[in-house]
């Protein structure tokens, strides 16, 4: 929104209609941007700006994550329902997203970390996570589930995740910070 918009306005009205019709409106967590658009080494990330369905499909299908793509209204519902979403943009195309779900107080999960594969090792992982959790600063728990591969952990790891022990024969690993 630009400077001098009529949000107050905006949200009086709301609320009164609310208040005259008995019937409240959804508010999403993600509708408060945690931080304003900025770039950094030619990538722009935002706070809760969502992707398209169509850009959202075509990312995770990127990085083979079918699961995600052959649902895809169940997939724009979960990442509408995330408690912050981080996009990474070059040129405005989405390369990247990260996105968590909360209690808000007591645990934060980092559910999902995708960078498209053209543009991985650039460090854009990295930062997606640090501005996903951003707002979680003084969450007490964060937690992730992942693949068990040794080039997922080490990226983990470096992020200050420590790796649960996996159970025998999961193809899942779980990291706590």
């Amino acid at each position: 929104m630009a400077s001098g918009d009529p949000l107050d306005s905006i949200a009086y009205a709301i609320l009164r209609e609310e208040w005259e019709t008995g019937v409240s409106g959804e508010l999403h967590w993600h509708d408060r941007r945690h931080f304003p658009e900025q770039t950094h080494d030619g990538i722009t990330y935002s706070s809760n700006t969502l992707p398209s369905r169509s850009e959202m499909i075509n990312l995770y299908d990127s990085v083979g994550w079918s699961a995600y793509t052959n649902d895809p209204e169940r997939l724009v519902r979960s990442v509408l329902n995330s408690a912050h979403i981080v996009c990474a943009r070059q040129s405005g195309k989405l390369v990247g997203l990260a996105r968590v779900v909360s209690d808000f107080g007591t645990l934060v999960y980092l559910q999902d970390v995708l960078v498209d594969p053209r543009m991985q090792r650039r460090g854009i992982g990295a930062e997606l996570v640090a501005r996903v959790l951003q707002p979680f600063a003084d969450v007490r728990q964060t937690v992730l589930l992942t693949d068990v591969d040794p080039g997922t952990a080490a990226f983990y790891k470096s992020l200050g995740f420590s790796q649960a022990v996996p159970s025998a024969g999961s193809t899942v690993c779980a990291c706590v910070r």
